[in-house]
C-alpha cells in the first residue's frame, strides 16, 4: 500500500519531506518503534516514486494547480 503523510489523499511534497526526514534519522538513532518507522518509510518510498513526473521532477500535489503561498490574499496585494 502506498502512503503519503498528508491529510488529503494526494499529499504534497512538504508533508512528505517534513515527515520522512525525521523518521529516517530516528530509524538510525533508536530502536524505539523501529518496525513501525520502517513500514512508514517503505510506504512513503513508493508514494514518492508514484509522484515522479515524466520529466524526472516531482509533483507538488497531483491533480491540483500549484499555488505558492495562499489562495486567498487581501485585495490590496497586487496580482502580477
Amino acid at each position: 500500500m502506498l502512503g503519503g503523510f498528508g491529510v488529503p489523499r494526494n499529499s504534497s511534497a512538504c508533508e512528505n519531506i517534513d515527515s520522512t526526514d525525521p523518521l529516517a534519522r530516528l530509524y538510525f538513532m533508536t530502536d524505539y518503534r523501529r518496525d513501525e518507522i520502517c513500514s512508514a518509510l517503505k510506504k512513503a518510498f513508493f508514494w514518492v516514486l508514484v509522484n515522479v513526473n515524466p520529466d524526472g521532477g516531482w509533483v507538488f500535489r497531483r491533480g491540483e494547480e500549484f499555488c505558492y503561498g495562499h489562495k486567498f490574499r487581501p485585495r490590496y496585494v497586487k496580482k502580477y
